[in-house]
């Protein structure tokens, strides 16, 4: 008798990530004897799930090879260390990015992971590919000087078009 979904973890990327790159999302699962070794035994892993939003548009979701309007579960290869890969093409510069993923067992009818925590299972992560700027604003180029008692200049991260820089 298994009426005990499994568990996420060790979520990777990791919670308020900054990322130029991304090939893969990655972790663990398990269906995990809730009475340690009691008269309840665990179905085992069917298959874990991804869902991933780009939280800069209300509902957009990546479903297998691309990005939809509806709610998506894509599922990941492997069970207790799974992994979901990812083109580079998925990742538009400035946009944050939600990561959830969930497990699903053998049991008939299933138990499937509905409770999710920041660091194990759901995470927020950046992608920035921008490059920053700064400039020497003092002193100025070729100037010459006999003291310099400072130097002085500016430095940003551009925003990218409908994004949110990472920052400096």
């Amino acid at each position: 008798f298994d009426n005990t979904p499994g568990t996420t973890g060790g979520l990777v990327p990791a919670n308020g990530a900054n990322l130029t790159g991304l090939a893969t999302i990655s972790g663990t699962a398990a269906d995990t004897d809730p009475d340690a070794g009691g008269p309840l035994t665990m179905a085992g892993l069917n298959r874990v799930e991804v869902r991933l939003q780009d939280l800069q548009y209300a509902s957009t979701y990546w479903a297998a090879g691309g990005w939809t309007t509806v709610a998506t579960w894509v599922t990941a290869t492997s069970t207790a260390n799974w992994t979901l890969t990812m083109p580079a093409t998925a990742w538009a510069d400035g946009h944050q990015y939600e990561v959830t993923a969930r497990s699903v067992d053998l049991a008939a009818p299933a138990n499937t992971q509905s409770s999710f925590a920041v660091g194990p299972n759901q995470n927020t992560f950046r992608y920035d590919v921008g490059v920053p700027v700064s400039s020497i604003t003092v002193p100025t180029q070729m100037s010459h000087v006999n003291t310099l008692p400072a130097i002085s200049g500016t430095a940003a991260d551009p925003t990218p078009t409908l994004g949110l820089a990472s920052g400096l």
